[in-house]
């Protein structure tokens, strides 16, 4: 990737920056806070995106520089080019191998050592070309013995990594573990699932039919206590009810002379007051004076007084005409008479008094009539007498039975599942050693996905044209071997990375960033604070990267570092450049401040 020319314009501490490339090598000093390491996020920024000083998209505006309102950030490569315009932080154009995976760790050396075994690995895979390809792992799990149905199903996972893979195949070792727990109510274990046999239970079937019968026989029992108990209760509620109707009976019956007397009384009464208001209504005059009765009588009255036809009466007729009238006069008062207001006064009470005794006597001639009914009532024969020891007896017997019942019953119960689980051990044994046998391959499968299984084995082919070209780098610069080991471990000489010192780290990053840029083919690299090693070391340096572009294995590295003054370019291979208070000083500047 041969990088033309870099503008910045407004980021950060960067006010005005125009880089031209011409030499593969381009060497950027400065003092403290000049701009370089804003350079370095710059170019992070428009390849990958990447804002290190803000967290979030909407607070791009803090990355202009102070007293600007925009900014800008391009990288030219020839005709290709990619941009960033701020505060909108939005990415323009493309650029050949931009979306490499290499791509971040060229231009962030340090993020190789901080990455994960597994994203190293990943990273290996992709920039060798030994990655996991489908046809291959097939071929390597089959001549590993896994199933090959299995495995056909494991390829896709590949598309996400090995690690994908192996969780996937986990998971499926789990799901049949599972299953074989619950088929059989244990965990499973390698040994114990490898001999497991279903318990076969000891199975009696003829106790089976003679409970069966028993049962049966029980049921016939319980019906006919049920129905003989019934028949019990039935007959104590007959009896419950003839007695109390018979002591109704009986308690009707001697009431009877009581009744008569009050009817007696009663009838006595109703005759006084019988009497009294007929005799209230001859003294009032209030008497009825309509009717024939009336009319008669006043013909009488007014013909016993013409004195031609009281001479013609004979003596006796004349006799019983006046008679006819005393008795009417007696009953209804004077024929046209007034009559007596004290008595007309007495006589609605009275009529009251009759009408209630009426109704008295009424009432009495009923009673008596339903008592003289209920005592000459005749209820047949009596009914059986049932004592309570009786139907406790009877109920007792039918809970024994119920009881007996729910025991044989149990025990068919038992029995039946016992014949069931006879029945069915072949059959769960078979099953168990169906999910045993999955268990056992995909928990193959898993091992084969794991790092030092298949892609321990494909890493390994990786490995070793890597590590080869990192000793070779190395040696060139005089350092020690840096390599990887098979866990992905980063090893300075005999050391591991994290017992370094802070410069043997970075020279351990600068020889695996040169080699991710030579092995990939993108031949770019960003290698910020290299002043972090002493002159020898700096010297070192320089001479490395001379031999790498003089053989054309770099196109284009960017080397920043803190010193005290400019310098001029120590080989053909590079150019360098000061920059001061975000800007880059004209060539002249730094001759006359060299």
């Amino acid at each position: 990737m041969k990088l033309t020319s870099i503008n910045i314009h407004n980021f950060q501490s960067l006010r005005h920056v125009q880089l031209p490339l011409q030499a593969p090598i381009t060497l950027i000093a400065g003092d403290n806070e000049a701009g370089k390491s804003s350079l370095c996020e710059a170019i992070r920024m428009a390849f990958l995106g990447e804002h290190a000083r803000v967290d979030y998209k909407k607070d791009l505006g803090l990355l202009v520089t102070d007293g600007a309102s925009e900014g800008s950030i391009t990288i030219e490569a020839g005709e290709a080019g990619v941009s960033v315009l701020l505060p909108e932080g939005k990415q323009h154009g493309e650029f050949p191998g931009a979306d490499s995976p290499v791509l971040p760790y060229l231009l962030e050396p340090s993020r190789f050592a901080r990455a994960s075994a597994d994203e190293r690995r990943t990273l290996l895979f992709k920039v060798t070309g030994s990655g996991a390809r489908a046809a291959v792992v097939k071929e390597m799990l089959k001549a590993r013995g896994c199933d090959e149905t299995l495995a056909e199903g494991i390829l896709p996972m590949l598309r996400s990594g090995f690690p994908a893979a192996k969780e996937y195949a986990d998971g499926k070792a789990r799901d049949a573990k599972a299953d074989w727990r619950a088929l059989t109510g244990e965990t499973w274990g390698s040994k114990k699932g490898e001999g497991w046999k279903a318990t076969k239970p000891e199975f009696d079937a003829a106790l089976l039919s003679d409970l069966t019968a028993e049962s049966e026989k029980l049921s016939g029992r319980i019906g006919e206590q049920q129905e003989y108990l019934g028949g019990l209760r039935a007959k104590a509620e007959a009896f419950k009810a003839w007695q109390a109707r018979s002591e109704r009976r009986e308690s009707t019956a001697r009431s009877l002379p009581s009744l008569r007397t009050k009817l007696k009384t009663d009838q006595d009464s109703l005759a006084e007051w019988v009497e009294k208001v007929a005799a209230l209504e001859g003294q009032a005059g209030t008497g009825p004076r309509e009717g024939l009765v009336h009319d008669l009588a006043r013909c009488l009255d007014e013909t016993i007084k013409v004195e031609q036809v009281n001479d013609l009466l004979p003596g006796a007729l004349e006799i019983r005409v006046l008679q006819a009238l005393e008795a009417y006069e007696t009953q209804h008062g004077k024929i046209g008479a007034q009559g007596d207001p004290e008595a007309a006064a007495q006589l609605p009470a009275a009529r009251k008094a009759r009408d209630l005794m009426q109704r008295s006597v009424d009432n009495d001639l009923r009673d008596i009539a339903a008592a003289e009914v209920a005592a000459s009532g005749d209820d047949g024969a009596a009914v059986e007498c049932v004592e309570p020891d009786d139907l406790q007896r009877a109920q007792a017997e039918l809970q024994r039975l119920q009881v007996e019942q729910r025991e044989i019953q149990q025990r068919v119960k038992d029995l039946e599942a016992a014949k069931a689980a006879a029945a069915g051990a072949d059959e769960k044994t078979a099953l168990a050693t169906g999910h045993h046998v999955t268990i056992g391959k995909w928990l193959a499968i898993s091992d084969a996905m794991a790092p030092d299984g298949i892609p321990g084995e494909l890493l390994a082919s990786a490995l070793d044209p890597f590590n080869k070209l990192l000793a070779e780098l190395s040696g060139i610069a005089g350092w020690a071997t840096v390599q990887l080991d098979a866990d992905q471990a980063i090893r300075c000489g005999q050391r591991l990375y994290r017992q370094q010192s802070a410069s043997a780290q970075w020279r351990a990053d600068a020889i695996i960033t040169l080699g991710l840029a030579e092995m990939s083919g993108l031949r770019l690299a960003l290698l910020d604070a290299f002043d972090i090693m002493n002159l020898v070391g700096r010297d070192e340096v320089i001479d490395l990267l001379d031999a790498l572009a003089v053989a054309g294995r770099i196109d284009t590295v960017i080397l920043l570092g803190t010193l005290k003054a400019p310098t001029t370019p120590p080989t053909d291979a590079f150019e360098t450049h000061w920059i001061e208070n975000g800007r880059l000083v004209a060539p002249a500047a730094m001759r006359e401040a060299a």
